[in-house]
């Protein structure tokens, strides 16, 4: 027996590359942009070429893993959709009928309209969009072009292994758990029985030992939640607000349609013979990582080490700095905007902006400072971000470990600490003097983890800039990010898997 992964780069199919693995079965598996293990590139768009690869690796079993699965994407590409869903699994199972090889094809639950529960084999299909047309003809064209061959219907699947939250459309949902500034809405009208990706797979791994014919469904009788539900289960066991998400039940608005219930049922076999990883087990696995005590309301608070940058993240300088520079532009006859300091500071760097107007550096940089230091030289302008003052007097008062890393020099973070008196009572600061490349290189995070870690278990990170959270994200286990919907870094900043918060309000 020898297992060919179509489309192994994908969830399932890294899921069942690893299955196999495990299980000693002999593979190969193939993939478009993201190589996958014992991996091969194959044109899929091209008969031939999916031929020349079938007589060099003679597969006996062929799961078929390729889709394009966005629901919404489907609907406004259907050129796209057809490619994918239709075009490839008709090439791929006449070429499996021409080799003798066993198909298994993976479908979905939205072949059916959801309007009546629950949906056996042979119930009527009656899909409501691209995606699940786009998938009931693939099926079509399984059943018409070989007789060896297993259907599979699956409802939403999910999974722990992943690179960012934005991969399977359970963890997706938590990305509005993450933004706390955004006031949105979620689905609850539809009902999601979402089932974790392993458990799906040693289903599959029992049709590639014992193969059989004919369409089957694959679903877990447990879990019965609408995408607002899962958003909560979410919140809670992150221990964050879920207030800025309103629950929606209009049926379907400004997306494509969706269908109320799709409920699968299959008496071809006990589904009790499988066992089922629970929703919040799987919310658990995919969410761990950005769950840690609160800080100021749990007896675990002291597990916490805080990595804290400086500028526009504690202290709301940042329109300061920007100022200084433009300043000191205008001795070169230049007129800095904000949203190049912006660019700068959020995803380059001053010196670069420097390079490209061919200006000296370090002449410049000492205008600058000269600049900045006049304009902060009252203490005026030298003020805590909302909510800082009592953030930090309860992580002194808790005796939390906390690090502040800023790209700012000793002599101006002795001046902030002279108007600033809190800062005082913080121990452990990392300066520029102390590391040889700043932001976005992650030398100064990794420094202080170096000098003032004592292995607390959970390392929280707080930024304000992208350059930042590129320094910070690889010593962090979580990451806040302080920005406001209006700035420019907003949107940048939501497609991190990071919590969004406006000030230290959040943790008040």
């Amino acid at each position: 027996m020898k297992v060919l992964v179509a489309g192994g780069s994908g969830l399932v199919g890294r899921c069942l590359v690893d299955l196999l693995e495990q299980t000693g079965l002999e593979y190969v598996s193939t993939y478009n942009s993201r190589p996958t293990k014992n991996g091969h590139r194959v044109n899929y768009d091209n008969s031939e070429e999916l031929r020349k690869f079938f007589e060099m690796h003679r597969p006996t079993v062929c799961v078929n893993c390729i889709v394009q699965r966005l629901t919404d994407v489907c609907e406004k590409n259907w050129d796209e959709t057809k490619r994918v869903n239709i075009d490839i699994a008709d090439r791929l199972s006449r070429v499996c009928a021409e080799f003798g090889v066993y198909l298994i094809h993976i479908s979905t639950d939205y072949v059916f309209d959801g309007k009546s529960q629950p949906n056996t084999v042979g119930a009527p299909t009656n899909p409501l969009q691209n995606y699940g047309i786009s998938k009931l003809i693939s099926e079509m064209r399984v059943s018409a072009n070989t007789t060896e061959y297993a259907i599979v219907r699956v409802p939403v699947l999910y999974w722990d292994v992943i690179e960012n939250l934005e991969e399977n459309a359970v963890t997706l949902i938590g990305k509005k758990v993450l933004n706390q500034i955004q006031k949105t809405a979620e689905d609850d009208y539809s009902i999601r029985r979402p089932v974790y990706i392993p458990d799906f797979c040693k289903y599959l791994l029992s049709l590639i030992q014992g193969p059989k014919n004919g369409t089957f469904h694959f679903y877990n009788p447990n879990d019965k939640l609408t995408k607002y539900e899962i958003a909560k289960r979410i919140a809670d066991f992150l221990g964050k607000s879920h207030a800025h998400i309103r629950p929606s039940n209009a049926t379907n608005s400004n997306m494509a349609n969706r269908p109320y219930d799709t409920e699968l049922q299959d008496e071809q076999y006990s589904i009790d013979t499988y066992s089922f990883t629970p929703l919040d087990e799987g919310i658990r696995r995919c969410f761990h990582r950005l769950r840690h005590p609160h800080l100021f309301r749990s007896p675990d608070a002291s597990n916490c080490f805080l990595l804290m940058d400086l500028d526009g993240t504690v202290l709301g300088t940042d329109r300061v700095h920007y100022e200084a520079y433009r300043a000191a532009l205008t001795s070169y006859n230049i007129d800095l905007s904000y949203s190049d300091f912006d660019r700068a500071i959020n995803y380059s760097s001053i010196e670069a902006i420097l390079s490209e107007l061919g200006l000296p550096v370090t002449e410049f940089e000492n205008v600058k400072k000269l600049k900045y230091l006049n304009m902060i030289s009252s203490g005026k302008n030298v003020k805590l971000v909302d909510g800082a003052q009592e953030f930090l007097e309860n992580c002194i008062e808790r005796g939390i470990n906390l690090a502040i890393v800023t790209n700012t020099s000793t002599k101006v973070v002795e001046f902030y600490k002279s108007v600033v008196p809190i800062l005082n009572q913080v121990s452990n600061w990392i300066c520029r003097e102390d590391y040889a490349t700043p932001k976005p290189n992650d030398e100064c995070y990794k420094l202080a983890v170096s000098r003032f870690y004592k292995n607390e278990p959970y390392i929280i990170g707080f930024e304000n800039t992208l350059n930042g959270y590129k320094a910070l994200k690889t010593t962090a286990n979580c990451v806040y990010f302080i920005t406001e919907s209006k700035y420019p870094n907003y949107l940048e900043a939501t497609k991190e898997d990071i919590f969004i918060i406006e000030n230290f309000r959040h943790f008040l």
